[in-house]
């Protein structure tokens, strides 16, 4: 049994259910939705579930300050779901809009896509009952109470210092955002749903998402003299890492004894929005060239997973450079894990990286990347077979350059569940593309790993003449 089957509502009394015996006999995983709330957490601390807790799910997302009715309804029917579209697909809101039914019309699909079809009907005919409109504001009211407590920065680094001394075993930290649950199980989205309004971030997202919460946690665990072995935090605008010197130094002692990191930093930009989303683009890119990030992570030494992702960008806009991710010297020493998601570098810079871990590298994952100079396929033959630890590679998005355009496309990330090796799919691979386009993926990443004598062509598993390769 895990604490995370329990309803949401149970999450801050938790402790008045169990008994020690109970705790030494599972997993306990601490869910805290927003912000938590001082007093809440300080119990947990003080109680005998305490002892128990290992993992501390930390929900960062803001909701508007809608103190009426009217106003609550006004942002629900307001909420443009296509502007959030994975958000909405992970919390199975509203779709107030029709959507193109599926092209393989297997029998699980069309059935979300009725479903989705006919709630987008009755929400646009505003066919929600009076009793469940005003039963979801009160869990709105509910909710965003709950965030506003340990919006004091004094307390929130009280009640996590207090969590951190008494949870002795406390040392994995996943910090989200409700619209990025990607790096984490779906655990406390009901109450989002619960409420029928998208979980927007601080006003700026761009700027401030996760902001708070990340440093309140982390100085939390500083204080209580603790360390944290693995960090996950989705999204977190770049701001975060440009630390005064006395901060930075108390963050970088935590974060010498992590040793799995997850990064995602905060934004999506496309050049086709306006001139004002184009010039924050420039800000923050002015901004990630300063190397703060680069050098938190690196501050973590004994690193054995990396996961870290710029920026998503659209149409022209450039990823951010490499370097500004993860610095041009690596410190890791037994790193075995790395995926590096939405950069650009050249193929030498990403060479360097990937050889000075080849002895101990055992994954590796590329999403979204782009060489400024050199080739995609010069670089693939000189990796493949050559990282000597190397057990599993992983392709998502596509791979491209300033020389060959997009050189080759490879399965979309949201179809990962897709794999065989996947065993929390929902999904078969007949719906999304056919077994071409794994089987295509997956000879690749067998070739880097394995090397071999000559590199898979796409010509070898499609009819390039008649492939449409927007899958």
């Amino acid at each position: 049994m895990s604490l995370q089957e329990l309803p949401v509502e149970l999450l801050h009394r938790i402790y008045d259910h169990c008994d020690e015996r109970d705790v030494a006999n599972f997993r306990l995983v601490s869910r805290l939705l927003a912000t938590g709330e001082f007093d809440n957490i300080s119990a947990i601390a003080r109680s005998t579930v305490a002892k128990g807790v290992r993992s501390l799910c930390f929900y960062a997302a803001r909701l508007d300050d809608l103190q009426t009715f009217d106003r609550w309804d006004e942002e629900r029917r307001s909420s443009d779901p296509h502007a959030h579209k994975e958000a909405y697909g992970l919390l199975d809101l509203d779709y107030r809009r029709e959507r193109t039914p599926p092209e393989v019309q297997s029998e699980r699909s069309m059935r979300l896509y009725r479903r989705n079809l006919g709630r987008s009907i009755n929400v646009g005919r505003g066919h929600y009952s009076k009793p469940a409109l005003l039963s979801a504001f009160n869990a709105y009211q509910r909710l965003y109470a709950d965030q506003k407590c340990l919006k004091r920065e004094g307390l929130a680094r009280k009640a996590f210092a207090a969590l951190f001394r008494s949870c002795t075993k406390l040392d994995t930290v996943t910090l989200t955002m409700a619209n990025e649950l990607r790096i984490t199980k779906n655990h406390g989205v009901k109450a989002f749903q619960k409420a029928m309004i998208y979980p927007f971030s601080d006003s700026h997202a761009r700027y401030y998402a996760g902001v708070h919460a990340l440093e309140s946690v982390l100085l939390g665990a500083h204080d209580g003299g603790r360390s944290i072995r693995r960090l996950a935090v989705q999204p977190v605008a770049h701001t975060f890492f440009e630390l005064p010197p006395p901060v930075a130094k108390q963050m970088y002692e935590v974060a010498a004894g992590i040793k799995e990191l997850h990064i995602g930093l905060e934004s999506v930009f496309d050049d086709r929005f306006s001139e004002a989303n184009e010039l924050i683009y420039e800000r923050m890119m002015y901004d990630l060239k300063s190397h703060k990030v680069a050098e938190s992570v690196q501050a973590a030494t004994n690193l054995t997973t990396l996961s870290i992702g710029g920026p998503l960008t659209l149409n022209d806009l450039s990823n951010v450079h490499l370097y500004c991710l993860v610095g041009a010297g690596s410190r890791w020493q037994h790193l075995s894990t790395l995926a590096l998601r939405m950069f650009s570098c050249t193929d030498t810079e990403l060479d360097a990286l990937l050889f000075s871990h080849r002895s101990t590298l055992r994954r590796l994952e590329l999403d979204s990347a782009h060489f400024t100079e050199g080739t995609w396929e010069g670089f693939l033959e000189r990796i493949a077979g050559k990282l000597d630890a190397l057990k599993t590679m992983r392709f998502r998005e596509e791979l491209s350059s300033d020389t060959e355009g997009i050189y080759t496309e490879f399965m979309h990330e949201y179809y990962g569940g897709l794999r065989s090796d996947n065993e929390d799919s929902d999904y078969s691979v007949g719906e999304y593309g056919g077994s071409e386009v794994e089987q295509w993926t997956a000879a690749m990443e067998t070739y880097i790993v394995k090397g071999g004598e000559s590199m898979p062509r796409l010509e070898d598993f499609f009819d390039l003449d008649n492939f449409d390769m927007d899958w």
